[in-house]
C-alpha cells in the first residue's frame, strides 16, 4: 500500500511542478488558456478531449479465491486484496453535456509459498465509458458515467520448477485457469486542468462483473466456479493531454 501511495504523490507532485511558470507568463497564459477555451465552443457547449496513461489502485474481493487455496496443500501467502492497476484511456464530448471514449486496465499480483511454489494473478478488463459532465468551470469539471465491457482473470499456479524441457512437458509443474465476465463500472470524475494541453483526472467507481458461464477454464476443461463474481471499489489518476 505504501508504494502505491508514493507513486500517487509521485505522479501528483510531477504533474505539479509542469504547471509551475514565472508569475508574468502565468499571467499571459491564462489570457490565452481563455482564448483557447472560447474557441471549442460549440452550439453552447464547450468541447474536450483527452487521452492519457491511467494508475489506480482496486480493491477487489480475492477472500473466496483465497480460501479455495488455503484448502489444498501447495501452501501459498494469501493473494491481497488490494491491486495495482495501470492502463489508459480516451474520451471525446463535451465539457458540459455527453462524452464517450474508451478504457482499458490491467493489474497482476504474484505470491510465495513452500519452496518453488509461486502463485500469479492477473484481472484485467476494457470497455466503453458513456459519461455526462454536470460542472464545467474556468479550468476544473465533474461528471458522472459507467463503463461497460468485458474482462477476464488469469491464474497461474507452479508447483516446482522444471529441470529441463523433458521433464517441463512429461511431469506436471503447475495448472493455469482463467474465466472471462461483463463489466459494469459506475463512476465519477474529477478533471482539472494544468495548463491548455495538460491536466489531472481524479475518478472513483465500483467495478460489477458477472461470469455468465459460472466456470474456470482449467486448461481447456470446464469446471464450477466456487469463487463467485469479482466486485469492488476503485480509484484511480490519470495525466491527460488534449483540450
Amino acid at each position: 500500500m505504501k508504494k502505491i501511495l508514493l507513486l500517487f504523490l509521485f505522479l501528483f507532485i510531477s504533474t505539479t511542478v509542469l504547471a509551475q511558470e514565472p508569475e508574468a507568463n502565468q499571467i499571459d497564459r491564462s489570457h490565452r488558456f481563455l482564448d483557447q477555451r472560447s474557441s471549442f465552443n460549440l452550439q453552447g457547449f464547450r468541447a474536450r478531449g483527452a487521452i492519457g496513461p491511467k494508475v489506480g489502485v482496486a480493491l477487489f474481493n480475492l477472500d473466496e479465491l483465497n480460501d479455495v487455496l488455503a484448502e489444498g496443500d501447495i501452501a501459498l501467502d494469501e493473494f491481497n486484496n488490494q491491486m495495482l492497476v495501470l492502463g489508459g484511456s480516451i474520451l471525446g464530448g463535451f465539457r458540459e453535456g455527453p462524452r464517450f471514449g474508451i478504457l482499458t486496465m490491467n493489474g497482476e499480483q504474484i505470491v510465495s509459498g513452500d519452496e518453488d511454489k509461486t502463485a500469479r494473478l492477473e484481472v484485467g478488463y476494457a470497455g466503453l465509458i458513456s459519461e455526462y459532465g454536470l460542472y464545467a468551470g474556468n479550468r476544473s469539471d465533474i461528471s458522472l458515467g459507467a463503463l461497460i465491457g468485458g474482462g477476464n482473470i488469469n491464474l497461474e499456479i507452479r508447483h516446482k520448477e522444471s529441470d529441463d524441457f523433458k521433464s517441463g512437458v512429461n511431469s506436471p509443474q503447475g495448472t493455469t485457469a482463467s474465466k472471462n465476465f461483463f463489466v459494469f463500472k459506475p463512476r465519477a470524475n474529477l478533471h482539472y486542468k494544468l495548463t491548455p494541453y495538460l491536466a489531472l483526472d481524479l475518478n472513483a467507481g465500483y467495478l460489477l462483473t458477472y461470469n455468465s458461464s459460472k466456470q474456470w477454464d482449467i486448461m481447456g476443461t470446464k469446471v464450477d466456479d466456487p469463487t463467485g463474481n469479482l466486485h469492488g471499489s476503485t480509484l484511480a489518476m490519470k495525466l491527460s493531454f488534449g483540450f
